[in-house]
């Protein structure tokens, strides 16, 4: 599943269905990456459950007008209840799970500032939904992953992380928690014919951080 993420294609050229009868759900797919890696994997043949805290009918309905198939479900993943039933659902309907991406994180909301002006409550916001969300997850799929005894787990990090990127201290340090907690799982899982990948995609214009404007001033100048 990762590796279609990076397969190039000419402009307006269909992605290969390589992923018929797959079943692949997409946290954070309301908009922005979530929503594009949804559409992607749809349009790859894959059966995709869509789960954000906002309502993500607009990617299921954009995949539908493009002949795919998915569901839409308000899921709140750094609430473990709302994260187990949101998996049971998809598993009721499709009776398995071939893939996760771990996309939802608190970002494009913050506000950069001085580690020292970071409210205490800000900082836990953001590591329970960023890390904890992407744990709960894992851990709900996992049960129906090692069943079947094959499952691909897409964790979405950052390249803030390497790059050590300031004034966004607690984002940057739960997308180093998630780089770090990949690496423990997939040896964990492994055995099970469970793999786990991170991602690091770089700053990118979603609509989410073009509505917060906080953007920076390099970033703001490129996008008009």
């Amino acid at each position: 599943m990762t590796q279609s993420f990076h397969q190039s294609r000419s402009e307006g050229q269909a992605p290969p269905a390589t992923l018929s009868g797959r079943v692949a759900i997409v946290t954070g797919a309301a908009q922005g990456i979530g929503a594009a890696i949804a559409r992607d994997l749809a349009a790859r043949g894959a059966i995709v459950e869509l789960g954000d805290l906002r309502d993500p009918n607009e990617t299921r309905a954009a995949i539908e007008r493009a002949g795919g198939t998915a569901q839409a479900t308000r899921c709140d993943i750094a609430d473990a209840d709302s994260v187990r039933a949101f998996v049971a659902a998809a598993l009721r309907r499709h009776g398995r799970i071939d893939g996760l991406v771990n996309n939802a994180a608190v970002f494009s909301g913050l506000r950069p500032r001085p580690f020292e002006e970071i409210p205490a409550e800000e900082f836990d916001r953001v590591l329970r939904v960023n890390v904890r969300g992407t744990f709960e997850m894992i851990k709900a799929v996992m049960p129906a992953m090692r069943a079947q005894g094959y499952g691909k787990i897409v964790n979405v990090g950052s390249s803030s992380v390497f790059k050590g990127a300031t004034l966004l201290a607690h984002y940057v340090s739960s997308k180093g928690a998630v780089h770090a907690m990949t690496r423990a799982l997939a040896r964990e899982v492994g055995p099970h014919g469970v793999r786990i990948n991170t991602i690091a995609p770089g700053l990118t214009i979603s609509d989410g951080v073009r509505q917060a404007g906080n953007l920076p001033p390099r970033a703001s100048r490129r996008t008009g």
